[in-house]
């Protein structure tokens, strides 16, 4: 291997940064992954951007995925640019699961302190067998 860089994972994250790195003229990247490229945890999370149903808690952490996620639309529309290929961001909302009265509190609080005007709660019946 003969690259100014080594990326250790080939996700949303190590593939983001190897594109900005390679803007900025860093040389020859090299990116790895134990996997196929974009197979692991990049799938496992299937594209989803939801800061605001992963904690019940405001945090610094929280405020950073906050702003993340604001500057995302701006970075779908870049790679459009770039590529030619559209992500398909999805602005329309985000869908969580809860499982009792308590969970349903707990993530409509976090959205209301989040900002998130309305939040809508289905409730479903579980049955098994």
């Amino acid at each position: 291997m003969n690259s100014k860089v080594l990326i250790i994972g080939g996700g949303v994250i190590g593939l983001s940064l190897a594109r900005e790195l390679h803007k900025k003229g860093a040389g020859r990247i090299t990116v790895v992954d134990r996997g196929p490229i974009g197979r692991e945890a990049a799938w496992a999370a299937a594209g989803m951007l939801a800061p605001n149903i992963e904690t019940d808690t405001s945090d610094d952490f929280h405020r950073f995925g906050i702003e993340s996620l604001e500057l995302y639309p701006g970075f779908a529309e870049a790679l459009l640019e770039e590529t030619g290929v559209d992500i398909e961001l999805e602005r329309s909302g985000t869908r969580g699961a809860a499982i009792g009265d308590k969970s349903i509190e707990i993530q409509h609080r976090v959205c209301l302190r989040a900002g998130i005007p309305r939040v809508r709660v289905k409730r479903f019946k579980l049955r098994w067998g």
